[in-house]
């Protein structure tokens, strides 16, 4: 990705995006993820306080504790997991494919 868009090709960017990831160790706030989220793309991030005011944990996306789970999360990440059968990017589906399992 380029480094400074404008801000339609950001919003482009973000819906076309399946999932949404970040690795902060500290974060004030994760404007990312909220943005992404406005765009309707879940995300997966750490689970520290900038991301969970940003992220509800198995509607919105996944928050793991440990930052090693972040790519065992990503790679469980597709389709049929992320995403709602009744929207492109539905509340995030869990494992067993119901809402935030």
């Amino acid at each position: 990705m380029p480094g400074r868009v404008d801000d339609e090709e950001l919003l482009s960017w973000y819906r076309r995006a399946w999932v949404v990831a970040s690795s902060s160790q500290r974060e004030g706030w994760g404007m990312t993820l909220t943005e992404a989220a406005a765009c309707g793309t879940p995300a997966v991030a750490t689970a520290i306080a900038g991301h969970a005011d940003a992220v509800l944990d198995g509607e919105s996306g996944l928050l793991v504790e440990d930052p090693a789970e972040l790519s065992v999360a990503l790679a469980g990440c597709s389709a049929t997991r992320c995403c709602g059968a009744d929207s492109p990017r539905g509340r995030w589906r869990g494992p067993g494919g119901s809402p935030g399992t």
